[in-house]
């Protein structure tokens, strides 16, 4: 099944305003790998989202492009991110 469909999750950060009722979506990423298991926080003054998967960690931020790295050659078979 990974021939036909890699990455299919994604990651949407959302404001959360109770008072008003309002909860615009910050930024958003499509397209993840299939096989992600944990999003971490990751502390100020750096900031963002750790991803991790079986066979990568990848790094978003809603200021600078997703970076990604493997861990293992399956990685470059699992995924076209």
């Amino acid at each position: 099944r990974i021939a036909v469909r890699k990455d299919t999750c994604s990651m949407v950060s959302v404001s959360l305003n109770i008072q008003q009722r309002v909860y615009p979506v910050i930024w958003s990423v499509s397209n993840l790998p299939f096989d992600c298991i944990q999003a971490l926080p990751v502390r100020k003054p750096l900031g963002g989202t750790l991803i991790l998967t079986n066979n990568a960690l990848i790094y978003l931020n809603q200021s600078i492009p997703p970076y990604g790295v493997s861990l293992n050659s399956i990685a470059d078979a699992s995924t076209s991110f």
